[in-house]
């Protein structure tokens, strides 16, 4: 594809997320939102907060925590149990399960409008942990 076939690609896909934003916006968008689109005022960040609430209630943005996260080794049965009803859900298949460095839980994990997004922390009965067994 040459660099003009390209160009013209990703104006028509930043066309087309601007659109899915402003629909989005005018359907599930708080007053605020709607007013900043009225009146052409930036407002990613609250779009991408209320976009995620009402996607995923209770998750997060990745880079509003500290830490950072690992792959998860061994994860405890009401973990495994979480992923399977997330996958289930109306969620992306892509949500897998983590463990952030500092933390005594998991979470679960998922990419959402370009970034890492996390769960509620599951709970987990103490020592339950798998043994030996890898996901």
């Amino acid at each position: 594809m040459d660099a003009l076939a390209s160009a013209a690609q990703a104006e028509l896909a930043k066309t087309a997320e601007t659109e899915e934003r402003r629909q989005w916006i005018e359907a599930h968008g708080s007053e605020r939102l709607k007013l900043c689109v009225e009146l052409g005022v930036g407002c990613e960040q609250a779009y991408r907060n209320e976009r995620l609430a009402a996607t995923y209630p209770g998750w997060v943005w990745a880079d509003t925590m500290p830490g950072r996260g690992h792959d998860p080794h061994d994860p405890p049965i009401e973990a495994l149990h979480a992923l399977r009803a997330a996958r289930k859900a109306d969620y992306s298949k892509k949500i897998d399960l983590c463990r952030r460095i500092g933390e005594d839980g998991w979470r679960l994990g998922a990419m959402f409008l370009g970034a890492r997004i996390f769960g509620p922390m599951i709970k987990c009965t103490p020592g339950e942990e798998a043994s030996g067994d890898k996901v």
